[in-house]
């Protein structure tokens, strides 16, 4: 199988109709576009933004223009990214170097596409897709992505020198930071695959544990329709929602915190996982109206901090005993 034949699957997948996608029907899944024998391979999320892809083609050539177009248009901020990336690397050139596509195949109703949407994709055609360009770079825009080839190609990675470069996906913001992280990866591959060669690079079990757990809490969060816009917030229609990792956590104590400027949003998830403590979401009006946060907030204490506030509590405190009553209540959100 070449990649015009998988090309051509994409482009009339039968699976649009089913329970597991969640198409825009009204357009036809785009297969992606740029060098069939590429060194780069640009990974999104989906192609849900680039409004002028969202008609009927008659063939998978045209599509794919139209795609592309999209892609380096400089509205965007990936259009944005793509230009930065080729004044930073002599070697990214669109479409001479690099193939771009996402891991879902159609635009999605909501920014971020359900679990089971992702797992049929990746399956039925972008693993294939991958095996078949063989590039020496997957650049991974976003956690999903950086997922799906972290689970897929792990042990491909330490045996053929592929490089995984994983950033988060641009906004407006960061396109600066993100083309220069990824530029970066690109000039010193060694850095990125030979990982557990390098004293430097040394990953502790603890860290490991801990990267997992967060990657637990993110995945539940996006399949119930939640998408990340910070480090700790993450938001769905107008509900807002924060999220702590802490490792502080025991059977005498229990580390909290919370923002002023949250007083308004829906919750606060603090993950102790990896302390091998539970996810408790609090939602954020039970927190403000505690005796001991009611006080604080009048004190001060809170002012000169910023008006924000991070104690450790023992674990017979009100404060922690109200935290641990929203173990796992994930049916708040």
């Amino acid at each position: 199988m070449n990649l015009q034949d998988i090309e051509m699957m994409i482009f009339n997948c039968p699976h649009t109709d089913s329970i597991h996608c969640d198409a825009r029907i009204r357009c036809h899944p785009i297969p992606g576009c740029g060098s069939a024998n590429p060194e780069f391979l640009l990974l999104g999320i989906n192609p849900g933004r680039r409004g002028e892809v969202w008609c009927k083609y008659d063939s998978p050539e045209e599509l794919k223009q139209h795609y592309l177009i999209e892609c380096i248009n400089l509205k965007y901020p990936y259009g944005k990214l793509l230009k930065k990336l080729e004044n930073l690397i002599p070697q990214f050139r669109i479409p001479e170097t690099v193939y771009l596509t996402d891991i879902v195949k159609c635009p999605t109703r909501k920014g971020n596409p359900p679990k089971n949407m992702v797992e049929k994709c990746v399956s039925t055609y972008l693993e294939k897709t991958v095996q078949v360009l063989n590039p020496k770079f997957i650049i991974c825009l976003g956690m999903q992505p950086r997922i799906f080839v972290g689970d897929t190609f792990r042990n491909k990675a330490a045996s053929s020198r592929l490089v995984v470069v994983a950033v988060p996906h641009p906004n407006r913001t960061q396109i600066e930071n993100v083309a220069t992280a990824i530029a970066k990866k690109v000039k010193e591959p060694e850095a990125v695959v030979s990982v557990k060669f390098r004293k430097k690079f040394f990953v502790s079990p603890h860290s490991l544990k801990k990267s997992r757990m967060r990657n637990v809490v993110e995945e539940k969060l996006l399949n119930l329709g939640y998408r990340k816009i910070r480090e700790k917030k993450w938001i769905k229609r107008k509900w807002a929602v924060h999220v702590i990792h802490s490792s502080e956590f025991g059977k005498y104590y229990i580390r909290i915190m919370w923002r002023e400027e949250w007083k308004d949003d829906h919750a606060i998830i603090y993950d102790y996982s990896s302390a091998g403590g539970p996810v408790c979401v609090v939602p954020v009006s039970d927190l403000f109206i505690s005796d001991f946060v009611k006080e604080k907030r009048k004190s001060n204490a809170y002012a000169n901090s910023g008006f924000w506030w991070s104690q450790r509590f023992p674990a017979d405190h009100k404060l922690a005993k109200l935290v641990l009553s929203f173990e796992g209540r994930w049916d708040l959100l």
